[in-house]
């Protein structure tokens, strides 16, 4: 069912698809928008948001946008100190572009939109979808890090199918074209039904992008292992080194004083240093005093 309701300013938004029950913070700086949020403001709150099919486009015009958007209600305004706004808008229910029209004197672009309902009761078909769906969405949560993962808990509260169905679409993160298409779809049970193919879709995705994380970070802390324990090795290998070196140097020092045939008192000292100098690191500062008081 559709319905011609009375014209509004028109918002075009970028990297963004909003949907009805959908609560979002925008930033607004471009002149035409800024004039289109004013009226807004000035009237019943009121503004119809639509996403431009190209990012970089600063001047829209009706071939730029997608002509099925969403009739939103501004929650809150504020402006900054450099003149743009910042809002916070709720989606309300879908609506088609018939007519756009540039104000000149207003600066701002009028739409005027048609209205678009879902007629379609509760059926078998559309509960066994919702069950599915919402199944579905807290193992895509689970599996995602991007997203809270009290969404899910809130989703199993939502009883309304079209009303399920757009609160899954908001959250999936997703191309552009592809939430577009289900901003498009009025149809709850194909709504559903594209949400659920998409929910299984991603789900692999995330299962091979976690298989293959965990198998690089497997790999990268074998490395880790084995650089750690080859360092460990080498420096067990360089201790032994020197300790086979201070090993002959001490037989060296000890040859030495028998054959300087020292008196015995001068020989038991020099004995007792090189005990001392036994029991220390090869390189320490006091068995480099000791090697040349020997």
């Amino acid at each position: 069912m559709s319905e011609i309701v009375k014209e509004l300013p028109l918002l075009p938004v970028r990297d963004v698809v909003v949907f009805p029950y959908m609560v979002i913070p925008l930033a607004v700086g471009r002149v035409k928008s800024i004039r289109a949020v004013e009226q807004a403001m000035s009237s019943n709150r009121l503004i119809f948001l639509a996403t431009q099919k190209k990012v970089q486009t600063e001047d829209p015009k009706l071939e730029d946008i997608y002509s099925i958007g969403v009739i939103g209600e501004i929650l809150q305004m504020l402006k900054m100190a450099d003149g743009t706004l910042k809002l916070l808008i709720e989606g309300e229910r879908r609506g088609k572009i018939k007519n756009f029209e540039y104000i000149p004197e207003k600066e701002y672009v009028k739409v005027t939109i048609e209205q678009l309902f879902e007629e379609e009761e509760t059926t078998p078909q559309i509960e066994a979808l919702k069950r599915e769906a919402t199944e579905l969405f807290e193992e895509y949560v689970k599996l995602n890090r991007r997203l809270p993962i009290d969404i899910s808990s809130a989703i199993k509260t939502i009883e309304e199918p079209s009303k399920l169905a757009d609160t899954i679409a908001s959250h999936l993160l997703i191309k552009i074209p592809e939430r577009q298409e289900l901003l498009e779809t009025v149809s709850v049970n194909s709504r559903l039904t594209k949400i659920v193919e998409l929910l299984n879709r991603e789900i692999e995705i995330l299962n091979i992008e976690r298989r293959i994380q965990n198998r690089v970070r497997s790999q990268i802390e074998k490395t880790q292992k084995e650089y750690y324990l080859t360092e460990q090795m080498k420096a067990i290998q360089k201790e032994l080194r020197q300790k086979d070196d201070f090993a002959k140097e001490i037989d060296e020092i000890r040859q030495k004083i028998k054959q300087a045939k020292m008196s015995k008192e001068a020989q038991e000292i020099a004995e007792k240093e090189v005990q001392r100098l036994e029991k220390m690191m090869p390189f320490s500062p006091e068995a480099t005093v000791i090697r040349t008081y020997l």
